[in-house]
């Protein structure tokens, strides 16, 4: 599925459990971040590709949980913030602010 934010255009993709963890450790590689193979991994955000992918495995609930959270992260780098630390009113404006954006993918994602 597609959808924009901020004049972006992101895309949701669910893999196989195994195709799903082999592109995240690839991407990890390509990044120099280390994968640690001992977490299992729901699902994940790359803002260069401006995807989000998820790992197919998922109940419904636990994927609708992770696509919020990875949501948070779309709104977050589409917004031009990537702040390590919040002050608590500086997070609940964020929440406030992404409320209905994250809402209405995931009701047309699950829809």
């Amino acid at each position: 599925m597609r959808f924009k934010i901020n004049n972006l255009e992101w895309e949701i993709e669910e893999y196989e459990n195994k195709e799903f963890h082999e592109i995240r450790r690839e991407l990890g590689r390509q990044q120099n971040e280390e994968i640690r193979e001992d977490m299992f991994c729901y699902g994940f955000t790359n803002p260069c590709e401006q995807k989000i992918y998820l790992n197919k495995i998922l109940c419904k609930e636990q994927k609708r949980q992770t696509l919020i959270h990875e949501l948070g992260h779309c709104w977050l780098w589409s917004m031009g913030s990537s702040y390590t630390s919040y002050s608590e009113d500086a997070l609940c404006d964020t929440i406030s602010a992404s409320h209905e954006f994250i809402k209405g993918v995931i009701d047309k994602y699950f829809g």
